[in-house]
C-alpha cells in the first residue's frame, strides 16, 4: 500500500518522467561510447598512421564534439525538467497533506504540535521531492554506466576487470554498514527539528508574555537545551557521514593506482596493450562515479524515505470526524437544538455525563459555571469539532452525525474570547466568513458589528494591513471584526464563548451591542463569565461538577437563592 502510494505521485507527470529517463539513457550511451571511439582512433588510426586517416580522425573528432553537445542538451533536459517534476510533486504532496491536516478534528491538534506539522509540510517534503527527481534518473544513468563499463572492459581484459570487481563488495559492505547506522540518526534528526520548530513558534508568538514575566533568560536556556540535543544528534550524523564518505573516497583514489600497477604488469606480459590500459583508465571513472553517486543516493534515499514515512504517518490518520455514507444537506434550518443523554469523554475522562437539554429556534440561552466545567466543550459539540461517545445531538430533529459536515458548520457561527486574525487586510479578514462576498456585503457586515467607523479612521480603510495576528488592532477592534465575519457568514446558530471577558468596560459595551444585534432571529448560546451580560437571556443553564445545577431566567434564579445568585453577587462585587 505504501509503495503504491509512493509511486502514485509520478502518474500526473508520466510524460516528463519518461522524457527524463530517455534523456538519461541517451547521456549514458554517449558517455560509454566516447572512450571506445578514442580506443578505435588510437588502435587503428594513430598506430597505423597514413595520410588517408587524417580526414577520418577529423570526422571522428567532430562526431565526438557533436555527441558531447547532444549529451550537454540531454543533461540540461534531465536537470531542468527533473527538478520541475520534483517541485510539482512536492506541491501535490504538500497540498494533499495540508488538506488532510485541515480535515482532522480538534483532538488531532491537541496532540500534534504546529512545529512538527510544519516540518512535515516543508523540510520532509523537500527531501522527498529530491529523491523523486534524482532517484530514478541517477539509478538508470549510473547503473547502466557501471554495468556497461564492466561489460566493455571484460572484452578488453578479463583479468583487469576482475581486479576492478574485487572492490565492488567492499564498496557495498561499507555502504550497507553505515546506512543502517544513519537510518535511525536521520529519523531522530527530523523529530528533533520538528520539536525545535514547535518551540520557536510558541516562544516567538508569546514574546510579549515572555517580556512581561522577564523570562527571556529561561526561554534562551530552553532553546540552548534543544540546540544541545540537536547538536549531539548532528554530531552522530556527521560522524557517520564522514567515515562513510571518506571510506568510499579513499577506495576510489586507491582503485586507479592498483589498475595502473596491475595493468603495467600485464603489458610486460603482453596480455594487454598501452591503449587497453589507457581505455581502462578512462573507464575507471565510469566505475567509481556510479559508486559515489550510489553513496549519495543512499543518503538521499534515507532522508527521502524518512520524510515519506513521516508524511505517510499523517495521511494514514483517518479523520475521526467525517460525513456518514449518505449525509443529509442542511438547508433553511430553523435552529432547534437538542442534547439527548449526551456523554463525552476526552483522554479517558468523562467531561459531560448524560446531558439533556433543549433549545428552541431563536432562543437566547446562556451557559454559566466555574472554569473547566465543560461549558465550551458543550458548544464545541454542536458543529462537531469533537464527537460524542454516547447519546445524540439533534438540529431540527436531525442527528448531526447524519448531516453533511460543511453544511452543518456553515449554519454555526462562533465568536470566541481569543480572536484569531490572519496577516493581511481588514477586508480579507472579514471576508473569511464568506470568501466570495462582495465589498458592499462586507461593509454592511462591518456596520452591523460596529466596526465600520473605526475601520474608516485607519490609514487605508478596509485595505489596511493589520499585522501578524492583528497586532496593529486593539482587543475590542479584533473582536468586532470577528463579529463582522459571523454577520457575513449569516448562520442560524451563533455561539458566544466568553466573547467580552477580556475587554475593558467601554469596548465591552460596544461589542455587547454588536452581539445582541447578531443574536436577533438566531438561536444563540452565550458562555459567559460576566453574568451581567446575560441578564436578558431567555434561559440560563447553571453548570457545576454535578452537571446542570439550575435552570431559569435571571430573575427566577436570583429568587432561588442558589448557586447562580451566589455567583452573580460575587462577580458583581468584583466588577
Amino acid at each position: 500500500m505504501k509503495i503504491k502510494k509512493f509511486i502514485s505521485y509520478y502518474r500526473p507527470y508520466k510524460k516528463i518522467f519518461a522524457g527524463t529517463l530517455f534523456a538519461s539513457l541517451l547521456v549514458t550511451i554517449i558517455t560509454l561510447s566516447i572512450p571506445l571511439i578514442i580506443k578505435y582512433m588510437t588502435d587503428n588510426l594513430i598506430n597505423n598512421f597514413s595520410q588517408e586517416n587524417v580526414s577520418f580522425i577529423y570526422l571522428l573528432g567532430a562526431s565526438m564534439i557533436a555527441l558531447i553537445l547532444i549529451q550537454f542538451l540531454a543533461h540540461i533536459f534531465v536537470d531542468y525538467y527533473g527538478h520541475v517534476m520534483g517541485n510539482r510533486m512536492e506541491k501535490d504532496m504538500s497540498e494533499e497533506l495540508f488538506h488532510h491536516i485541515h480535515r482532522q478534528p480538534h483532538s488531532f491538534f491537541d496532540t500534534n504540535s504546529t512545529g512538527n506539522l510544519l516540518s512535515r509540510l516543508t523540510h520532509d517534503l523537500y527531501n522527498l521531492s529530491e529523491l523523486y527527481h534524482h532517484g530514478p534518473e541517477d539509478l538508470l544513468m549510473y547503473i547502466l554506466r557501471f554495468f556497461g563499463a564492466i561489460i566493455i572492459l571484460s572484452f578488453i581484459s578479463m583479468k583487469l576487470t576482475l581486479v576492478l570487481l574485487l572492490f565492488v563488495p567492499i564498496f557495498l559492505g561499507i555502504t550497507w554498514y553505515f546506512q543502517r547506522k544513519l537510518f535511525h540518526v536521520y529519523k531522530s534528526d527530523k523529530e528533533m527539528t520538528g520539536e525545535i520548530s514547535g518551540f520557536l513558534e510558541n516562544s516567538l508568538n508569546g514574546s510579549k508574555v515572555t517580556k512581561a514575566f522577564t523570562n527571556e533568560k529561561s526561554e534562551l536556556e530552553q532553546y540552548k537545551d534543544y540546540n544541545k540535543q540537536l547538536i549531539e544528534i548532528k554530531k552522530l550524523v556527521h560522524k557517520n557521514e564522514a567515515f562513510y564518505s571518506e571510506s568510499i573516497n579513499s577506495l576510489t583514489q586507491a582503485l586507479p593506482i592498483i589498475i595502473i600497477v596491475t595493468g603495467s604488469l600485464l603489458i610486460l606480459q603482453d596480455d594487454i596493450t598501452i591503449t587497453d590500459l589507457l581505455t581502462f583508465i578512462l573507464y575507471i571513472t565510469y566505475i567509481t562515479t556510479p559508486i559515489q553517486v550510489f553513496v549519495k543516493l543512499t543518503v538521499q534515499y534515507r532522508e527521502g524515505i524518512s520524510g515519506f514515512n513521516r508524511f505517510y504517518e499523517i495521511l494514514k490518520i483517518d479523520p475521526a470526524i467525517k460525513n456518514s455514507a449518505k449525509p443529509q444537506q442542511l438547508d433553511n434550518i430553523r435552529g432547534n437544538i437538542e442534547f439527548k443523554n449526551v456523554t463525552f469523554r476526552y483522554n479517558e475522562k468523562n467531561i459531560i455525563n448524560h446531558l439533556n437539554l433543549k433549545i428552541n429556534a431563536g432562543e437566547y440561552i446562556a451557559f454559566v459555571g466555574p472554569s473547566g466545567i465543560g461549558k465550551s466543550t458543550i458548544a464545541s459539540l454542536i458543529p462537531r469539532f469533537y464527537d460524542i461517545q454516547y447519546g445524540q445531538i439533534q438540529i431540527d430533529g436531525m442527528d448531526i452525525k447524519d448531516l453533511e459536515l460543511t453544511a452543518l458548520r456553515k449554519q454555526v457561527g462562533i465568536v470566541q474570547q481569543d480572536v484569531y486574525m490572519y496577516s493581511g487586510t481588514i477586508i480579507d479578514n472579514i471576508k473569511y466568513g464568506k470568501p466570495n462576498a462582495d465589498e458592499k456585503s462586507v461593509i454592511e457586515a462591518a456596520k452591523q458589528a460596529n466596526a465600520h467607523d473605526f475601520i474608516m479612521q485607519l490609514p487605508h480603510g478596509y485595505q489596511t494591513l493589520i499585522g501578524e495576528k492583528g497586532a496593529k488592532l486593539s482587543g475590542g477592534q479584533k473582536q468586532r471584526l470577528s463579529i463582522a465575519r459571523v454577520f457575513l457568514k449569516n448562520p442560524k446558530i451563533v455561539i458566544f464563548d466568553e466573547a467580552t471577558s477580556s475587554l475593558d468596560n467601554r469596548s465591552e459595551r460596544i461589542v455587547q451591542n454588536s452581539l445582541e444585534r447578531l443574536s436577533e432571529n438566531r438561536t444563540t448560546i452565550v458562555i459567559a463569565h460576566r453574568l451581567s451580560t446575560i441578564r436578558n437571556a431567555d434561559r440560563i443553564y447553571v453548570f457545576s461538577n454535578k452537571g446542570i445545577e439550575e435552570i431559569g431566567t435571571h430573575e427566577q434564579l436570583m429568587k432561588n437563592h442558589g448557586y447562580y445568585r451566589r455567583m452573580y453577587l460575587e462577580t458583581s462585587s468584583t466588577d
